[in-house]
C-alpha cells in the first residue's frame, strides 16, 4: 500500500478531522483519512469493522468509505483558505471488480477539470481506487461533488 501521512489535527482551513468525526460512517465504520501523494486524500477501512455473511468487505461500506474519500478531497480542495464551500455528491459510479479479504486503502484524486458552473456552483470530478492489503484493485468509484458557498 502507499504510505500516506495522517492528517494533522489542524487543517489547512480548519480542522477536517473534526468535520468527519462528526459524519456516522466515518465514525461508526473505523475510517481514518490521510493525506497521500500529489495532495491525493486516502482513507484506510478495517475489514473488522465492515464485514459481511461471505466475510468480504460489505458493499455499502466500500462506497460510504469511497464517497467519503472524494468527499474529503473535495472538501480540502475547494476550502484552501477558510470555509467557503459546502460540498456535496452529485452523481456517482462504481465498480466493484474483486471481493475484499483484508483491510483496504481508498485513494481519491482530481480526474479533470475544476469548473464553475452558470449558477456559480463548482463541479469537482473526482476518481476514487480501492485497494486491498496486497495492493489489488478491488474497487473503482467516479463521483461529481458540488461546491456551494457556505452561508
Amino acid at each position: 500500500m502507499k504510505r500516506m501521512t495522517w492528517l494533522p489535527s489542524r487543517g489547512v482551513c480548519m480542522d477536517i478531522n473534526e468535520v468527519l468525526s462528526g459524519i456516522k460512517p466515518y465514525q461508526t465504520l473505523g475510517m481514518r483519512a490521510g493525506i497521500g501523494e500529489n495532495g491525493s486524500v486516502c482513507m484506510s477501512i478495517p475489514l473488522s469493522e465492515n464485514y459481511n455473511d461471505k466475510r468480504t468487505m460489505f458493499a455499502g461500506s466500500i462506497y460510504s468509505a469511497m464517497v467519503l474519500c472524494g468527499w474529503t478531497l473535495a472538501y480540502r480542495t475547494l476550502n484552501v483558505n477558510a470555509k467557503e464551500y459546502d460540498v456535496v455528491i452529485r452523481h456517482s459510479d462504481i465498480d466493484y471488480l474483486r471481493p475484499v479479504r483484508t483491510d483496504a486503502q481508498a485513494v481519491a484524486i482530481v480526474d479533470g477539470e475544476i469548473t464553475v458552473k452558470p449558477n456559480g456552483k463548482i463541479s469537482v470530478p473526482v476518481s476514487v481506487d480501492l485497494s486491498d492489503a496486497s495492493n489489488m484493485l478491488c474497487a473503482r468509484f467516479k463521483g461529481e461533488y458540488i461546491g456551494f458557498h457556505a452561508d
